[in-house]
């Protein structure tokens, strides 16, 4: 009886440890989204200006 009682706790805090770190896994993929989303409007303003560059350095290739 107490061996089953013992299997029992060890199940029971196993399952507590898998809980805890799926609990961490989806915070950390919660806080990349984040990040990633947050991060989207710089990198959409990071081209614009890429392309801006671009057109500005072709205009003046053909100045010189």
């Amino acid at each position: 009886m107490l061996a089953c009682f013992v299997n029992v706790m060890q199940i029971i805090s196993d399952q507590t440890a898998r809980d805890k770190e799926v609990q961490s896994l989806v915070e950390t993929v919660t806080r990349v989204y984040t990040f990633i989303t947050d991060a989207q409007p710089l990198a959409d303003r990071i081209a614009s200006a890429a392309n801006i560059l671009e057109k500005l350095s072709l205009e003046t290739v053909k100045c010189t």
